[in-house]
This record gives C-alpha cells, sequence and structure tokens, in this order.
C-alpha cells in the first residue's frame, strides 16, 4: 500500500470554493435564513437511519429525520444516506400510503421502564384504541 501512496503535493486550488458561502449550524437555522433564497443547494448528511448514532453529541429521533425532508420540500438538495439507513425505504413507503395518517392517534399510551441490566434499560410501550373510528 505504500507504494501507491501519492508521495508529492496535490495542486493548490486556492479559487475552488469561490462564490460559495459554507455553514455550519443546525439545518433549522440554515433553512430559515436561506429557505427563500435563490441559487441555494442544501448539502444534508444526517445520522443514517437505523444505524447507530452514538458518535453524535445529539439525540436524533426519527421525527428529526422526518423533520429535515419536510423542509427539503421543494428545494434543490444533495442528501446524503447509506445502504444501512432504511430511509430511502421509509420514504418510499409513505409515498405508497399517502392517506394513511397517524393510526395512533386517539389512542391511550401505557408505558413500563424495562433494564436489561444495571445501566441498560429501555421503556416498553402499550398503546390502545379502545373504539375504531
Amino acid at each position: 500500500m505504500y507504494n501507491n501512496i501519492r508521495k508529492n503535493d496535490y495542486p493548490t486550488s486556492e479559487d475552488y470554493l469561490e462564490g460559495l458561502t459554507i455553514e455550519s449550524c443546525d439545518y433549522r437555522e440554515l433553512y430559515e435564513k436561506y429557505k427563500d433564497e435563490p441559487n441555494v443547494v442544501f448539502i444534508v448528511d444526517p445520522p443514517y437511519l437505523s444505524t447507530d448514532v452514538g458518535t453524535y453529541k445529539m439525540y436524533w429521533r426519527l421525527s428529526d429525520y422526518l423533520d429535515v425532508l419536510n423542509v427539503l420540500k421543494g428545494k434543490p438538495f444533495v442528501y446524503f444516506t447509506s445502504d444501512k439507513s432504511s430511509i430511502i425505504e421509509l420514504c418510499e413507503w409513505l409515498g405508497k400510503n399517502k392517506t394513511l395518517g397517524n393510526p395512533f392517534e386517539g389512542c391511550e399510551r401505557f408505558e413500563f421502564n424495562a433494564h436489561v441490566n444495571y445501566d441498560a434499560g429501555y421503556k416498553d410501550m402499550m398503546l390502545v384504541k379502545p373504539n375504531a373510528a
């Protein structure tokens, strides 16, 4: 592998990003700032759905994935994901089932804190809908 590594410097590209405004902040702030600006492309690289997000400094929930997709609607973007993520499958399913709505609306929710061991636990939930309308 050593012999395959480039041994001289790459040519400089001082003007490579000329004319671009690059910002790094919460996507909601960025969207509010640029949503009505022409010639804006949003570059989106969220944690991959259904993969470990332990290395991130925030808790990323399913609603965060969906909120990102909602703000991108009708905007130019580049979205990064992987085949480990289920976001494409989820969006395709939502596209086929447009009139589903929230099947848990009107349910009563019961919760139980379960523990796997001293350090690990989760919350079991049961949703009950007594009368289907």
